[in-house]
C-alpha cells in the first residue's frame, strides 16, 4: 500500500510540475504563432478577424528531436470552424515551418452564431439523417460552455458518451452553423460524426470514425446461431504476482499461417514502449489482468455484436500456450486466435513507439505513464465480431478515447480467421495510426477528403511489419492473401501485388485518374511510400529492432510517421509528399 500511495503522489507531482511548465511555454509558443500569423496575414491579404480568434487544440515537444508540434484551429465567436486547422513546427524559440489551414473571408460567409435547435434534439436529427428513427433517452452529463460542447448518455442508441460540439462546417464557398454529433452506434459496425444543421437540422455532411476495408461482401449476423463460448462479461481485474508471460503466436514477419509457423515467445514486451509488460494498467510492479488484456490493448470475442468485451482466453501464470490446429472451424482455434491478436496489436504498438508514435503523438494506452497525452484509450480488439464477414475496420474516436478493432472471419471450407493475418491486422492498426497523426491527436475527422492516403498508409505500415531479412523491393507483396485463399505472391485484396519490379506492378500516380474506389487511391499512395523505403533499405540496410534509428525501414517509418504529423488537415497525396520531404530535411 506504501509503494502504491508513494507512486500515486509522485505521478500528481508530476503531472503538477508538467502543467505548470507547459502553460508558461505555451504562451511563450502563442507570441511566436501571433507573429507568424501577422506576417502572414500582411503577405496573403487575410484580414484580422481570420487569424485573431483561435485556439491550441494540440501541442507536444518530441523528447528525441526538441521539436514542438502545434496545431491551431480558427475560430470565430468562440465557435470553431471545423477541420481548419493550421500546422506548427517550433525549435529553439523559432517557428521552423508553418502550413496554413484557415478559411479566408470567414467573417464575411457567416450568417449567424445562434443556434435554433438544441444540443440534445440536434442528436435526434442526426439518428433521424442516418435513417434511425428508433429514437432513445438522452441525459446530459457534461457542459464544456467554453467549447460549446455537451456530452450526453444514450445507452440504447450509443456504446460510448454522445459528443455534441456547436461548430462552423464549411461546403464549397458556404458557412453553416452546425452541430457536429459524434455517436457509437450500439450493434453496428459505425461511428458517426454528423454535421446537421444547427437551424434546421438538415444534413450537412457525414464521416465515419470506423474504417471500413471492404475487404471482400459482408454477410451481417452469421456467427450468432454458432458460437458456443460463454457470452459472461466478466472483469477479471486482480494484483497478481509478477509472472513471465508466454505467447504461442504466429510473431513477426511472419505474417500468417500461410507465410511460416508459430513460435513461443517469452515476454516479447518492450521495456520502453510498455515499460511494465503487456499486462498492466497501474503502472505497479506487477501484472493486473490474467487474460488477454493490459495497458495497450484488450482483445476479446464479440459474437454477439454489442461491442462489449465477451470471452478472453485466462491463464493465472500467463501461459497463453494454446493450440492451433489448420484446416478446422475458426471456434476450435479460438484462445490461439484471440491470443495472436492480443500479441500484433501490442507489438505494433511498441514498434511504433520508438518511431514517433507514442503518448504525446495520440498513441493507444490505458495508462500514460506520466508522459503526457490523453490516456484510457487503449485499442478494444474485438475477434470473431459478430457484425458480418470477409471484412474488418478500426474506429478512430480522438485522443483520451478507445480505438476499436474489428476482426471477422472469411468465406472459405472451413472459414478462416481474420485473427490470423498479421497484416490485415496491422492494416487497420494503420488506420488508427494516421487518424491520430494527422491534424493532432485531438482530431480524428482530417482524412475525410477524396485523395487521401488512409487505406495506402494501412496497407504500407503492413507491408513494413512483415519483411523478413533477405527480401527485396521486386518481390510481390500482396495484402490479405491468406484470408483470400491465395498464394503468399497473389495480390490478395488489390487489384495489384505491391513490388518496386514495374513488371509486377505498373501504377504510377496517373493511374489515379482511374482510381474510383478509396482502396484503389491508397494502393497508389502505398506504391509510392513502398518504392520510398526500398530505396532506403537498400542504402542503409534493414533492422527489425526498432531502436536501431539508422537502418533504413526504421527511418522510412519515422519519416512517414513525422510527415502524418506535418501534413495539413485534408492532406492531398501532394501535400503527403511535401511533408515526408519536410521531414526528411529537418530531422
Amino acid at each position: 500500500m506504501r509503494k502504491y500511495s508513494i507512486r500515486k503522489i509522485s505521478l500528481v507531482l508530476v503531472s503538477l510540475l508538467l502543467s505548470a511548465g507547459l502553460s508558461t511555454y505555451a504562451q511563450q509558443n502563442k507570441s511566436l504563432i501571433d507573429a507568424t500569423l501577422s506576417a502572414e496575414r500582411e503577405k496573403n491579404g487575410w484580414p484580422a478577424t481570420d487569424v485573431n480568434d483561435y485556439i491550441i487544440s494540440d501541442q507536444y515537444t518530441d523528447k528525441k528531436t526538441a521539436f514542438t508540434y502545434t496545431y491551431i484551429q480558427q475560430r470565430h465567436h468562440n465557435i470553431i470552424v471545423y477541420n481548419a486547422i493550421s500546422v506548427f513546427l517550433i525549435k529553439d524559440n523559432k517557428v521552423v515551418y508553418f502550413k496554413p489551414g484557415l478559411i479566408n473571408q470567414v467573417e464575411k460567409k457567416i450568417k449567424t452564431d445562434k443556434p435554433s435547435i438544441t444540443a440534445e434534439a440536434a442528436i435526434g436529427y442526426a439518428l433521424y439523417q442516418i435513417g434511425r428513427t428508433d429514437l432513445a433517452p438522452v441525459k446530459l452529463t457534461n457542459t464544456e460552455k467554453d467549447l460549446n460542447r455537451f456530452t450526453f448518455e444514450s445507452p440504447g442508441i450509443s456504446s460510448s458518451p454522445v459528443k455534441v460540439q456547436l461548430v462552423y462546417r464549411v461546403v464549397d464557398e458556404n458557412v453553416f452553423l452546425a452541430w457536429d454529433v459524434s455517436i457509437e452506434m450500439k450493434n453496428e459496425a459505425h461511428w458517426w460524426n454528423i454535421r446537421v444543421n444547427a437551424l434546421t437540422g438538415d444534413l450537412i455532411d457525414k464521416n465515419d470514425f470506423t474504417t471500413e476495408c471492404d475487404f471482400g461482401d459482408i454477410s451481417p449476423g452469421f456467427l450468432a446461431h454458432e458460437h458456443n463460448s460463454s457470452s459472461t462479461r466478466t472483469i477479471n481485474f486482480s494484483f497478481l504476482p509478477p509472472l513471465v508471460p508466454e505467447y504461442t503466436v504466429f510473431p513477426f514477419p511472419v505474417e500468417a499461417p500461410t507465410f511460416g509457423s508459430r513460435s513461443l515467445l517469452v515476454d516479447p514486451s518492450n521495456a520502453i514502449a510498455s515499460p511494465y509488460g503487456w499486462h498492466d494498467v497501474d503502472g505497479i510492479s506487477g501484472n493486473d489482468y490474467s487474460i488477454t488484456r493490459g495497458n495497450n490493448v484488450y482483445a476479446y470475442e464479440d459474437a454477439n455484436n454489442d461491442n462489449l468485451p465477451g470471452y478472453s482466453p485466462t491463464s493465472a501464470t500467463l501461459q497463453f500456450n494454446f493450440p492451433f490446429t489448420s484446416g478446422v472451424a475458426p471456434l476450435t482455434n479460438q484462445d490461439a486466435a484471440i491470443t495472436n491478436l492480443f500479441y500484433v496489436n501490442n507489438r505494433i504498438h511498441d514498434v511504433l513507439y520508438h518511431l514517433g508514435f507514442n503518448e504525446l503523438a495520440g498513441n493507444f494506452q490505458q495508462n500514460n505513464y506520466g508522459n503526457g497525452g490523453q490516456a484510457n484509450d487503449y485499442v478494444k480488439a474485438e475477434a470473431f465480431d459478430g457484425s458480418g464477414t470477409n471484412n474488418a475496420n478500426f474506429s478512430t474516436p480522438a485522443d483520451g478515447a478507445s480505438g476499436r478493432m474489428q476482426m471477422y472471419l472469411w468465406s472459405g471450407t472451413p472459414q478462416l480467421d481474420g485473427s490470423f493475418d498479421n497484416g490485415v491486422i496491422a492494416h487497420e492498426y494503420g488506420h488508427g495510426v494516421s487518424n491520430r497523426l494527422t491534424g493532432g491527436p485531438s482530431q480524428a475527422s482530417c482524412l475525410t477528403n477524396a485523395e487521401q492516403g488512409g487505406e495506402g498508409w494501412s496497407d504500407w505500415l503492413a507491408l513494413m511489419m512483415t519483411i523478413e531479412p533477405g527480401d527485396n523491393g521486386a518481390m510481390a507483396r500482396g495484402i490479405g492473401t491468406y484470408v483470400k485463399g491465395q498464394p503468399t505472391t497473389g495480390a490478395g485484396i488489390r487489384r495489384y501485388p505491391y513490388s518496386t519490379n514495374m513488371t509486377i506492378n505498373p501504377q504510377t500516380y496517373a493511374n489515379l485518374a482511374t482510381s474510383t474506389t478509396v482502396h484503389q487511391r491508397g494502393e497508389i499512395w502505398c506504391d509510392a511510400i513502398w518504392d520510398m523505403s526500398w530505396f532506403l533499405i537498400d542504402d542503409l540496410g534493414f533492422n527489425a529492432d526498432p531502436t536501431v534509428a539508422t537502418a533504413g525501414n526504421n527511418i522510412a517509418i519515422r519519416l512517414v510517421l513525422e510527415g502524418m504529423k506535418l501534413q495539413p488537415c485534408g492532406p492531398g497525396y501532394l501535400d503527403a509528399r511535401d511533408a515526408i520531404l519536410l521531414a526528411d530535411a529537418i530531422f
